[in-house]
């Protein structure tokens, strides 16, 4: 029994005259009418557990040189006009103008009280026999009142009293002045005295020993000052 290769004729003898070609045609050609439908109801759900894993290492870098630049001329310019302004004019400002001191007192640097020399004061007073003294008394009740917004003092009430009681109204107004500076400036200065107990025992004793109304006086008008330094 001999046999050829494929360029010789057939596939040589052997069950009687060879093999014979390969059935339905050409090697490698798909069968007449095709390889038909897929089967009733498809080819199945997939196989339980899923198609696995990702290959070990994952599926590899991104292609050399990266994923490419973006579009030529970029993303665009933003819509005309911008993105607009902040809803209702912007996100405002602190309330009132500022957190600082009571509604309607003047901030710090907008000076209201007048810095004075004590010892010009008690001079004036002298020189004057007492007149400077209800100048004094209106002009500093009014500079508080305008300085801490404190309505409560009326300059003209304290200058009519201080006349009618010959100015011992006047050692009041000098106490009770002290006080509300020290009230004012005690947020600020939690540690600073209150020289309003000083001021009015001063003024008591000068009953008996005169010259210590003028350490009142002198006091009285260092206290309206730390408020003219601090700026008020």
């Amino acid at each position: 029994m001999s046999m050829q290769g494929p360029g010789g004729g057939g596939w040589g003898a052997g069950g009687g005259g060879g093999y014979g070609p390969p059935p339905g045609g050409a090697p490698g050609a798909p069968p007449q009418g095709g390889y038909g439908a897929p089967p009733q109801g498809g080819y199945g759900a997939p196989p339980q557990g899923g198609y696995g894993a990702p290959p070990q290492g994952g599926y590899g870098a991104p292609p050399q040189g990266g994923y490419g630049a973006p579009p030529q001329g970029g993303y665009g310019a933003p819509p005309q006009g911008g993105f607009g302004a902040p809803p209702g004019g912007g996100f405002g400002g602190p309330p009132g103008g500022g957190f600082g001191g009571p509604p309607g007192a003047p901030q710090p640097g907008a000076r209201v009280i007048t810095e004075r020399n004590g010892a010009v004061v008690i001079l004036l007073t002298f020189v004057t026999c007492g007149i400077y003294r209800f100048f004094h008394i209106y002009n500093t009740s009014d500079e508080l009142r305008r300085a801490t917004n404190d309505q409560s003092i009326n300059p003209t009430t304290d200058v009519l009293l201080a006349v009618v009681t010959c100015t011992a109204w006047g050692w009041y107004t000098d106490y009770r002045n002290a006080q509300k500076v020290h009230a004012f400036l005690a947020p600020r200065a939690p540690h600073r005295k209150d020289q309003s107990q000083m001021i009015l025992i001063m003024y008591i004793v000068s009953l008996f020993v005169g010259v210590t109304s003028l350490v009142g006086m002198f006091l009285a008008q260092e206290e309206l000052n730390a408020l003219a330094r601090e700026g008020y």
